[in-house]
């Protein structure tokens, strides 16, 4: 299940659009136990990132479809392993985000898994090694009715 942060929360119904929120952010992959909360600290460092591939400077950019947040289809991203590790979970983070415990920081958190079983984020192996790159072929976020 996806947390979200008091921090997005308040940029999101404020003046800033998704995009502009994480614009040159992160998605950060853990592999220790999941934060109750987007607003408190990363429980461990994180042994991989998923970052753009594409050599356009640092960080991750969006765009808009249908109503839907994704990653723009010609930017490549991947996500590289620094360290050995089984991915658990993942946060997107803003540029700026130190990892602490934070009301005003932007984050949203989710689980990993892999096929057939339901995660916000589904990969083929959780497994990784340090030096190991998974192209990222998509990302949806959307805002569910109510």
């Amino acid at each position: 299940m996806l947390l979200v942060s008091t921090g997005f929360k308040a940029a999101l119904f404020g003046p800033q659009s998704f995009a502009q929120i994480f614009r040159g952010g992160q998605i950060r992959i853990y592999d220790s136990v999941r934060p109750t909360s987007a607003n408190a600290a990363e429980t461990a460092v994180p042994f991989a990132i998923v970052q753009a591939m594409d050599g356009s400077g640092p960080g991750l950019t969006f765009a808009l479809t249908a109503g839907n947040v994704i990653k723009p289809p010609v930017a490549p991203w991947a996500l590289v392993a620094s360290a050995p590790g089984t991915a658990v979970w993942w946060r997107l983070v803003s540029a700026s985000d130190a990892g602490d415990d934070s009301l005003t920081a932007p984050r949203i958190d989710g689980d990993i898994g892999t096929t057939p079983a339901p995660a916000d984020m589904t990969l083929a192996t959780t497994a990784f090694t340090p030096g190991n790159m998974l192209p990222i072929d998509s990302f949806l976020y959307t805002i569910p009715p109510l």
